[in-house]
């Protein structure tokens, strides 16, 4: 859902196929959670990877917001 949404705004398109990987990745690492019998070992790993990778990217997207949003009240301070 947040890769179409992405993809359809003009500022955004570059992150549509980020979005993608992340969800792909996420169902990867629960289906190798689920693999790795859920009980210690390298299935905390997965889990771990799970959740990580969607945080990463919602890190990245927050980033890029404030960075947007900076950029533009540098503009309209000049602009006055």
């Amino acid at each position: 859902m947040l890769a179409r949404r992405l993809k359809t705004e003009p500022g955004w398109r570059a992150w549509a196929p980020a979005a993608v990987l992340t969800g792909v990745l996420s169902l990867v690492f629960v289906m190798a959670f689920g693999a790795a019998g859920a009980h210690g070992g390298v299935a905390g790993l997965f889990e771990r990877l799970a959740g990580g990778v969607d945080s990463l990217l919602g890190l990245a997207l927050v980033v890029a917001l404030l960075t947007r949003l900076r950029a533009g009240q540098a503009t309209a301070r000049v602009e006055r």
